[in-house]
């Protein structure tokens, strides 16, 4: 694929197709909802954009938040997505507190418009209340599995650092006493990627 010969509607449209592949998963929650949070996928999002050249910027005015992209190798090509600001309230919480919790919840809004991330959770809420309402016995707990955007992170970081999944196995299991990536906690996941970029392997 020639990404220098890609307009920003391509390039864009390829971002948001390598990003839905990831299979990121929502880590925030507000009662029965599951929802994106920045760190879920910007940091990917940002990856991405670098790899097909695109650059992001959001500019705050007093009414209206802005995210323009634009495409390194034309930048006369650009997209922009605007959304007005409303006042948030932290109860107990400072005016500076105020604005940067507005500003993170925009920041979220814009980038999951323009990368195309779906949020279906208040539907996907209302049904799992009606079935609690007529359902005594609380489902089974889903077995313990590690996000999939932290899976990938490891075994991204595991290339890299020459890494063969026998021995990043073996390390795990001496580390961390389990029997592979997926049933890492977040920390210990993070942990052994900045292990394995410390003590790389000989190729």
């Amino acid at each position: 694929m020639d990404k220098t010969k890609m307009n920003i509607y391509e390039k864009l449209q390829n971002v948001r197709v390598d990003l839905h592949k990831m299979g990121i998963e929502k880590t925030g929650k507000n009662q029965s909802m599951r929802y994106f949070e920045l760190g879920d996928f910007l940091p990917y999002a940002m990856e991405l954009f670098a790899n097909y050249k695109l650059f992001s910027n959001i500019s705050f005015k007093a009414d209206e938040a802005t995210l323009t992209v634009i495409n390194i190798e034309n930048i006369e090509e650009k997209e922009v997505w605007t959304s007005q600001l409303k006042e948030a309230n932290i109860r107990g919480g400072s005016p500076v507190q105020a604005l940067g919790a507005q500003q993170t919840y925009i920041r979220r809004y814009l980038y999951i418009n323009a990368l195309e991330l779906t949020e279906s959770d208040v539907e996907d809420a209302s049904i799992e209340i009606e079935k609690k309402s007529v359902q005594k016995k609380a489902p089974a707990k889903k077995p313990y599995k590690l996000p999939n955007n932290y899976i990938t992170n490891v075994q991204m970081t595991a290339k890299e650092c020459n890494y063969t999944p026998e021995r990043a196995k073996e390390v795990i299991k001496e580390k961390y006493n389990k029997a592979s990536s997926t049933l890492l906690t977040i920390d210990e996941a993070k942990d052994f990627v900045k292990y394995m970029k410390d003590n790389k392997e000989a190729k």
